[in-house]
């Protein structure tokens, strides 16, 4: 006897929930991204680049 309540679902539902998880994932990892970019400092200022990280950190001379 068939089961009547197996339903193997539609097609169209599958394709709307991996759009929505594709959506949010990209959504989520940009907000992290810029969040990671805010709470680290990913250059030195342009007076430090220019007089040499060694000299202008730690006082060194190579």
């Amino acid at each position: 006897m068939r089961n009547r309540h197996f339903c193997p679902g539609h097609p169209d539902r599958a394709f709307y929930g991996l759009v929505f998880v594709g959506a949010f994932t990209a959504v989520v990892t940009i907000v992290l991204v810029k969040v990671v970019a805010l709470l680290i400092l990913r250059r030195v200022d342009a007076k430090t680049e220019t007089n040499r990280r060694d000299l202008s950190t730690q006082g060194e001379r190579v």
